[in-house]
């Protein structure tokens, strides 16, 4: 059986949407930044990976402090390219001429409050694991990983409850 295909209507920017886009960029900058203002006083192993105590429980060289902002970088402009298409969604109502303005606005903003929550807890781990190495420390906070969390899960609770009030 084929999938009906969505209205494919193209969805403007609103200034919600382009502050979010602005807090990922300077999230993503921000984790660039951050190493290379400190690299040269870092250990060269750092505590990269933690237990669900926040206990380092694996290391590397410093030089893996690239890898988070390049991976970030990635995942990020994949998710705004992602937004920019949001008639290619799967949603669990049927999408019409008359609803599709709706859905797809609000399908881009979730993806948008995700992808700027995301880059905001990277930049944060990338400046906890500078600080951790330079203070000679090897734990993470407690309350950052259920932070993210919570912070997903709540966009997701949102987007869905609003996505029910769209008719």
């Amino acid at each position: 059986m084929k999938k009906s295909a969505s209205p494919k209507i193209a969805v403007e920017l609103e200034e919600a949407d382009r502050r979010l886009d602005g807090v990922v960029l300077a999230s993503l900058a921000l984790m660039f930044v951050i190493p290379a203002l400190h690299y040269s006083e870092l250990p060269d192993v750092i505590p990269i990976h933690f237990n669900w105590k926040g206990e380092a429980d694996g290391y590397a060289p410093k030089a893996f402090l690239w890898l988070l902002p390049t991976i970030s970088t990635f995942t990020c402009g994949l998710m705004v390219i992602l937004a920019r298409y949001p008639h290619t969604f799967n949603y669990p109502v049927k999408i019409t001429e008359q609803n599709a303005d709706a859905h797809y606005r609000l399908a881009a903003r979730m993806m948008r409050l995700l992808n700027a929550v995301i880059a905001v807890f990277f930049a944060y781990l990338s400046w906890a694991l500078v600080h951790m190495a330079l203070e000679g420390r090897s734990t993470l906070e407690p309350w950052s990983v259920p932070l993210l969390i919570v912070a997903v899960v709540s966009i997701l609770v949102w987007y869905f409850r609003e996505m029910r009030r769209i008719k």
